[in-house]
């Protein structure tokens, strides 16, 4: 039973329906709140001190992110080690995400699995302190 509700969690999320752009990632639901935890790098030599976050600005990437494949990530050219943590949810119940300041991003599901996210609509957002 489990397995079947598993895969059916993950076929939404890969396949959203037909015509149209997913908006939103649907293991959040639609009245989801955003807590920014900390920041880092995965380089001690990365610059990393400008990127930040606000909670709302993390609920505006994780509306308009879509779900991708690692292997989509893999070839981005512009990959950065710096990445905002936090936690998004509702009812106490919290899933914890990642963003990094080229669109990239993850949500960490229940079972430890990554659902890996690109934002192609995210630059200003996530750039803002280069406006």
């Amino acid at each position: 039973m489990k397995i079947c509700f598993v895969i059916g969690v993950i076929f939404t999320l890969l396949f959203p329906g037909c015509g149209g752009k997913q908006t939103r990632i649907p293991v959040l639901g639609d009245d989801f709140e955003c807590q920014v935890r900390s920041g880092g790098s995965d380089s001690s030599s990365a610059p990393c001190g400008e990127f930040s976050l606000t909670p709302d600005e993390a609920r505006q990437y994780l509306e308009k992110a879509t779900p991708v494949t690692w292997a989509e990530l893999e070839k981005d050219e512009n990959w950065s080690p710096c990445y905002i943590l936090g936690v998004a949810g509702q009812e106490g119940k919290w899933i914890e995400w990642e963003i990094r300041p080229n669109g990239a991003g993850r949500l960490v599901l229940g079972n430890g699995e990554s659902l890996w996210l690109k934002c192609a609509d995210c630059e200003k957002l996530l750039l803002k302190q280069e406006e």
